[in-house]
């Protein structure tokens, strides 16, 4: 039987359209793999602007290394590990007496170090503090990183090590980007309760998050971060349409301190302001106008000082 010429150009059209779709699947789903997979190698890079992304990067995905803690004086640390699913290294700073402890999570392709000022600053009002390592950063075990999805466990694993190794102190958690959605994450779905907590730059969704990472690359977002969220999600075993902080938000009813700074590039002002506004428990959103998505002790040192001070002493009962 003849196949008519245009049930032939239908037939044609129907198989470019599934090619393509194949291929637009392919790329995706390696653009989640590298997202989500970092390399036990000594590149230690980060690509996000658009003019140093190669043309095999654009198709196939960036290669990241395993990111690496930058060098600092550790002679009052002692260097700790977390046993778990995977194990993270921590950095202890003792405060005797304390006023309390404080542990420190941070962002995306980052490691403990990068919150070194905080550090200092939470030690300098007090507080004894624990500075961890994800999965898969610095001196942990792995090599995947789920934005914070199962980083929430990690969180949850710092918690119960602090409650075991500080049994008469209140407990705050601090986090950034990344590690604020861990957090939200671990507060409101693993249960735990520490006595507060501080969000600085968390994205309201990890679709969010993927679409910024496209667009500060050059890359049209749509549909190409729905496709990378997809197979990130699908590639490790959850489903990160459902990983949104804002959605955790109404869960947490402990005391938290939202923070934001006004030339971040990555999480709008509005943004954080819908976060805020959903917490359910006592909270304060504190703006910074002259800081990005970056340490904003660095930028505004007396001001985040205050804040920070005046928030820890509010809720450190």
């Amino acid at each position: 039987m003849k196949i008519r010429p245009k049930k032939r150009v239908l037939i044609g059209i129907l198989l470019i359209i599934l090619l393509g779709f194949g291929i637009l699947n392919f790329v995706a789903a390696s653009h989640a793999s590298k997202f989500t997979h970092f390399k036990n190698n000594n590149l230690n890079q980060s690509y996000t602007q658009k003019n140093q992304v190669s043309f095999s990067q654009l198709i196939l995905g960036i290669d990241l290394s395993k990111p690496l803690n930058d060098s600092i004086d550790l002679d009052f640390v002692e260097v700790d590990t977390i046993i778990g699913i995977e194990n993270l290294e921590i950095w202890r700073l003792n405060m005797e007496p304390s006023l309390g402890v404080v542990a420190l999570f941070h962002g995306y392709h980052a490691t403990k170090s990068s919150l070194w000022p905080e550090a200092l600053a939470f030690y300098r009002m007090g507080y004894s503090v624990i500075l961890v390592d994800f999965r898969s950063s610095g001196n942990s075990t792995g090599n995947t990183c789920t934005l914070g999805y199962f980083e929430a466990e990690d969180v949850k694993s710092t918690y119960d090590y602090c409650r075991e190794n500080y049994p008469d102190k209140n407990i705050f958690l601090y986090g950034s980007s990344m590690g604020a959605a861990a957090i939200a994450r671990s507060v409101a779905q693993l249960k735990i309760e520490p006595e507060g907590i501080l969000l600085q730059s968390s994205f309201p969704s990890m679709l969010s998050a993927v679409q910024q990472r496209f667009k500060m690359q050059g890359i049209p977002p749509f549909p190409s971060a729905q496709l990378v969220t997809f197979w990130g999600g699908y590639l490790n075993g959850f489903n990160a349409f459902r990983h949104n902080p804002v959605e955790y938000a109404p869960y947490i009813t402990c005391p938290t301190l939202v923070i934001h700074g006004l030339l971040d590039d990555r999480v709008s002002y509005e943004e954080s302001k819908h976060i805020y506004t959903q917490i359910s428990g006592p909270k304060q959103l504190a703006v910074f106008g002259n800081s990005g998505h970056e340490s904003i002790l660095n930028k505004e040192e007396a001001n985040w000082i205050y804040l920070v001070t005046n928030f820890m002493e509010t809720h450190n009962h």
